[in-house]
């Protein structure tokens, strides 16, 4: 059964069932006010729900659902080429017409149009959880191993996020070429490397726990420190400072 948004019913969002509330505003008859369990319970949605919500005309639905997720699929996740996105592209998605193509370019050139006015806000990254909220929604849909690599400043506030390379991960595609001459471009203080394993297992294979090592001794003689080096997987994330099995200290081997 369709469940609409904002009805007192039962609603499945990121696996728990949340029971949302809404009260009906006394001096504005017709309206609602959100209360603070529906302000969190609407900031719980992911991606992929409020794309359904809006294919679905305000409804979720298994049509709208399973819709929105070949949509972010086509477009590997990358939300910055969906916004993109040309009436033909989308139209070449079964299940989108011309009135859903329409619906989805005007939403497009509403957020394109919303974040002009938006001031630029640097955005502070302090531990992995804040790589996660930041990349994650892009890098679990990549059906190709992606690499990129997060430049902060000294107050490890996020300048830039450069996409080193995309396809089959080897030593070739990480090597610590790439991966610093963008912060030596921008004269970044550090990095964080991220990267997915399409496969859905964001454990660190030994390629990536060498590789990582490798990196981080390179840093430490460019003077640009390696903070960590974060793993994409289809239910989460791994951290590589986190599980130590990589010493992040920058030293030259051989030194002590």
């Amino acid at each position: 059964m369709d469940r609409e948004l904002g009805n007192p019913v039962l609603i499945p969002i990121a696996n728990k069932l949340i029971e949302p509330s809404i009260e009906q505003s006394k001096k504005d008859k017709g309206e609602y006010v959100f209360s603070k369990q529906e302000a969190k319970w609407l900031r719980s949605f992911e991606v992929a729900d409020i794309l359904s919500g809006i294919l679905g005309g305000g409804v979720l639905t298994n049509t709208s659902s399973l819709l929105s997720a070949e949509i972010l699929r086509r477009f590997d996740g990358d939300l910055e080429r969906l916004c993109n996105a040309s009436r033909k592209e989308l139209q070449s998605i079964k299940g989108i017409g011309f009135k859903r193509a329409t619906q989805l370019l005007l939403l497009f050139s509403f957020i394109k149009k919303v974040m002009a006015f938006i001031p630029d806000k640097k955005i502070k990254i302090n531990n992995p959880d804040d790589v996660k909220d930041l990349l994650y929604q892009e890098m679990r849909f990549y059906r190709k191993e992606v690499v990129k690599v997060l430049l902060l400043d000294i107050k490890h506030q996020l300048m830039k996020i450069e996409t080193i390379s995309v396809g089959v991960l080897d030593g070739s595609i990480m090597h610590p070429r790439e991966i610093f001459q963008p912060a030596i471009m921008e004269s970044a203080h550090s990095i964080i490397i991220v990267h997915n394993h399409p496969s859905g297992n964001s454990q660190p294979s030994l390629d990536d726990i060498k590789i990582t090592e490798r990196l981080v001794e390179v840093g430490g003689l460019l003077g640009i420190t390696v903070e960590d080096h974060v793993i994409f997987g289809g239910e989460g994330v791994c951290s590589l400072r986190e599980t130590k099995l990589v010493d992040f200290s920058g030293r030259v081997s051989g030194e002590k």
